[in-house]
């Protein structure tokens, strides 16, 4: 039986620094290039692969406590060098169900949004650049 797990115990660190409890959703899109190879004999379109790359994105709840919210660790990554993030679609240990991904990522974007009908929100995005590696124990 395929093992599944809810999406509310999920993990991410940013150079070490813990991210998950500011956040309410993380993602991490990995993309193909492609080109078209088909020629006039194809009967249907053909494509080769090329390089992968790595997206991270995330939001949840502005929290800007001085040195431990996280608006102070994420605003240190803004013009920064890359860092390397981390993710587990769980809490716990990295496992053979629980792999953890990780990826030099450089911060792309940092935004803070206030609305008088809501709490205040944070979103963040980062481009991976290298590969992503997968680990499980």
């Amino acid at each position: 039986m395929a093992t599944t797990s809810h999406g509310k115990a999920f993990q991410l660190t940013i150079g070490g620094s813990s991210f998950e409890e500011g956040l309410s959703d993380l993602s991490l899109s990995m993309d193909v290039d492609t080109a078209e190879v088909t020629t006039s004999s194809s009967t249907a379109k053909e494509f080769v692969t090329g390089d992968y790359s790595g997206s991270w994105s995330g939001s949840g709840p502005f929290e800007s406590t001085n040195t431990t919210g996280n608006d102070e660790l994420f605003y240190a990554t803004i013009g920064a060098a890359s860092a390397t993030w981390s993710m587990l679609t769980q809490t716990g240990a990295v496992s053979s169900t629980n792999p953890s991904y990780a990826q030099s990522v450089i911060t792309t974007n940092y935004t803070i949004s206030c609305s008088v009908s809501d709490a205040n929100r944070a979103s963040y995005a980062g481009q991976g650049t290298g590969a992503i590696t997968r680990a499980e124990a």
